[in-house]
């Protein structure tokens, strides 16, 4: 028993002298075996211990930490692990130290076996610090080691050299991806198209959207865009209509970076029909997603003569507006519509029920006496007056102070609803409690007679 207690427990410095055999003695047999095993055990403890302590330092992000426990690993024989060498390198990068990061990757080229991993780790590393010739040095030493670069290797190397210009190299490393049989990816002819955008315009453009086809790749609707504005940018706007139409699904960004195109050239009755258009599609014009550039689109097509903004374009844009949360200008907008004489159809109406009743309470909007005097205006106007009274009792069961303008906006509905008499009593009634002026009964009192006006002239005609 003590034989094998020290056996199992107590490190042996020295390799104990081999011994012959005793048949007598088994336990003695039994002792010289178990301490070979227990040595062996003991080097593999070592080692699990330090790649534990390096990958705590890595997740701690200590990486120098790191580094110093790799190389003393590498230092005691052992063989450096691929997977935390690739985080080691990433990390390194992150922390800005791209010197370090190589030299994980040299002790693992020497002492270990690198990966397409743990090569895109650094390669990319060295590309997004703008170190694209050491990069293309590391795919080199990549290749002549065996080791296949994938589509991600090339497309960092692609990416990177777009970037800075370099189209000429990126359609070289191109060449290179498909002389290894290696498939490109959207993203590859995506980045490329961007940048012969920028350098050779639309047409070579074009050329390669065509070629990525040929390949079997399908454009997603981000590479389409992009080519889009490219055409928009040289002014040529009829051609870039063209090519949305002969789309499978444009999306928004599609008609409004078309509708920007017709705008800047000031070609306000294309903008005006191409929006009548996203209103049937039910696209919003939102203009690349700026609310406030859509409202200057609506100024500029008002003053441009003949492609006033109709009660459809408007609907859109106060959809755009409240849904993106910017509720008092849609309100604003719906009260310049009015003003207009513009009159909501029933898709609006019913939205304005839907704001009071539902999307006020969940987007967290408080609205004000001003936001509810504008709705009950919109419905007042449309002759909604039941929709009407339901807002004015919310907006008393939620406190919300009422003012004059609201009561006179009640007192009108009611009588454009064809209840001219009610409407007097209740004007009588509100000037009696000092809640509406004599000024503002004064002006009832005209609106009502040219109610009466109306309805004359509607009988005559019936």
């Amino acid at each position: 028993m003590a034989a094998i207690f020290h056996t199992d427990f107590l490190p042996h410095p020295f390799p104990s002298t081999p011994t012959k055999p005793n048949p007598r003695n088994p336990s003695r047999v039994r002792f010289s075996t178990q301490t070979n095993q227990t040595h062996t055990q003991s080097l593999d403890f070592n080692e699990t211990h330090f790649t534990k302590l390096l990958n705590r330092s890595c997740k701690s992000g200590k990486y120098s930490e790191s580094l110093y426990f790799l190389e003393y690993m590498v230092g005691k024989g052992h063989k450096p692990d691929v997977i935390l060498c690739t985080k080691l390198i990433k990390g390194l990068f992150n922390s800005r130290n791209p010197d370090k990061a190589a030299r994980v990757m040299c002790l693992l080229e020497t002492h270990g076996v690198p990966d397409v991993f743990a090569y895109n780790a650094i390669i990319g590393g060295l590309c997004k610090t703008g170190r694209i010739e050491p990069a293309i040095r590391i795919l080199d030493r990549m290749r002549r080691r065996g080791c296949a670069p994938d589509v991600v290797t090339y497309n960092m190397l692609i990416g990177s050299l777009c970037s800075r210009g370099e189209l000429d190299l990126a359609m070289k490393v191109l060449d290179m991806l498909l002389g290894d049989d290696c498939a490109p990816s959207v993203i590859t002819y995506t980045v490329l198209i961007e940048a012969t955008i920028v350098k050779f315009g639309a047409d070579e453009a074009m050329r390669l959207l065509d070629e990525m086809r040929v390949k079997g790749l399908k454009p997603d609707n981000y590479t389409y865009n992009m080519v889009l504005r490219g055409m928009c940018k040289e002014g040529l706007v009829d051609r870039a209509h063209e090519f949305v139409n002969c789309l499978d699904s444009p999306d928004a960004i599609s008609y409004n970076t078309l509708l920007r195109g017709y705008l800047s050239r000031k070609r306000w009755g294309d903008g005006e029909r191409l929006l009548e258009e996203m209103v049937s599609r039910g696209i919003e014009p939102t203009v690349s997603g700026n609310a406030n550039h859509a409202l200057e689109v609506f100024g500029k097509l008002g003053k441009s003569g003949g492609c006033s903004p109709n009660v459809s374009t408007y609907n859109a844009l106060i959809g755009g507006l409240w849904n993106s949360g910017d509720k008092t200008k849609a309100l604003e907008l719906v009260s310049e519509m009015l003003e207009k004489g513009i009159d909501p159809d029933e898709r609006w109406e019913g939205e304005q029920g839907d704001w009071v009743d539902e999307d006020m309470e969940r987007s967290g909007f408080r609205p004000t006496s001003i936001t509810y005097n504008t709705i009950l205006l919109g419905l007042c106007k449309t002759h909604r007056i039941d929709m009407a009274i339901n807002v004015f009792v919310e907006m008393v069961e939620k406190r919300c102070r009422t003012n004059e303008t609201t009561y006179v906006l009640l007192v009108e509905g009611i009588a454009y609803a064809g209840h001219r008499t009610e409407a007097i009593e209740l004007a009588e009634a509100l000037v009696a409690r000092g809640v509406v002026s004599d000024a503002s009964f004064q002006r009832l009192y005209r609106t009502f007679a040219v109610i009466d006006s109306h309805e004359d002239v509607s009988s005559v005609n019936q």
